[in-house]
């Protein structure tokens, strides 16, 4: 009956084992936003961030939607606040306008260790531009925020949405920027209009300049767009409020990307404790049965 009896619990173990190390790479699985017509474009929510905030918060969004990964977007927190709290995370007096390439990476890596996930957060400078290694990069079911600049606007980041990935046609990229309009779930007023985001499809250019290194160069138009909230006073009658955007033209070169990949939460220490006995009642039955 002893003999039962173990061998029924080590079985036991042995499923439980069966179990983590089935579910253990989940995480690396990732699952694509329902309806790519709707991206993941919040604008800005707060007028104390910058482009690099809502590309990262974007994309934060993107990396929750990852199995196992749903614990990145803390509860509770408005989209405002968590642009807010990234921007702290590498400048905690909100005394820059603009953030750039090392900034986004201070972030990122920051937030992921405060929130107990891992990942890879990998800058590829000018000199290191690839449309290749941009293509590898985006198949790590990670997310990529790309910068730029303009003379006519200054420094920008936008949130890569996807790209091209066969080499025999001309590259191709789509992005997120919440400077096109409408963003997700704009506000006016603070009344929630239930907008969807927008995604852009862009040409990429790929050259040369005069001191040898990539010049990539992108050109669109944010069409003209009015948001529109309607309400019902307390006499019945309803009223709608608008706000509109300008159409404006943009054309940017692309200076460098952040490549952020590899994304799991850490696991909890009685889950590896729980795996290290299993593994080890595992491996004793197995040498048992040798013996026997």
């Amino acid at each position: 009956m002893k003999h039962k009896s173990l061998v029924t619990s080590l079985g036991i173990m042995f499923s439980l084992l069966l179990l983590l190390i089935g579910s253990a790479p989940v995480w690396a699985q990732t699952i694509l936003p329902q309806n790519d017509d709707d991206p993941i474009d919040y604008g800005y929510e707060s007028e104390n961030v910058c482009c690099v905030d809502v590309a990262a918060v974007n994309m934060l969004h993107r990396l929750s939607k990852q199995s196992g990964n749903q614990g990145l977007i803390p509860t509770g927190k408005s989209i405002k606040e968590q642009q807010e709290d990234f921007h702290k995370k590498y400048d905690p007096n909100f005394s820059k306008k603009m953030g750039s390439l090392n900034d986004a990476v201070t972030g990122f890596k920051e937030v992921l260790a405060e929130r107990k996930f891992t990942g890879t957060v990998q800058p590829f400078y000018t000199k290191d531009l690839s449309y290749q290694k941009l293509v590898e990069e985006f198949q790590k079911n990670g997310t990529i925020m790309l910068t730029c600049h303009s003379d006519k606007v200054g420094g920008h980041a936008l949130f890569l949405w996807g790209l091209e990935t066969d080499p025999t046609k001309p590259p191709k990229l789509t992005i997120i920027d919440p400077n096109v309009h409408p963003n997700t779930e704009h506000k006016i007023d603070g009344k929630n209009t239930n907008s969807k985001g927008t995604s852009t499809e862009v040409a990429l250019t790929i050259g040369t300049d005069e001191k040898g290194f990539p010049k990539w160069t992108i050109t669109y138009t944010a069409p003209e767009y009015t948001y529109q909230y309607t309400y019902r006073r307390e006499d019945g009658s309803q009223e709608t409020i608008e706000e509109t955007f300008p159409a404006v033209t943009y054309t940017y070169r692309i200076t460098a990307f952040l490549s952020v990949s590899a994304v799991k939460p850490i696991p909890e220490p009685t889950t590896l404790l729980l795996f290290g006995t299993g593994l080890s009642v595992v491996l004793g039955f197995t040498r048992g049965r040798r013996r026997t």
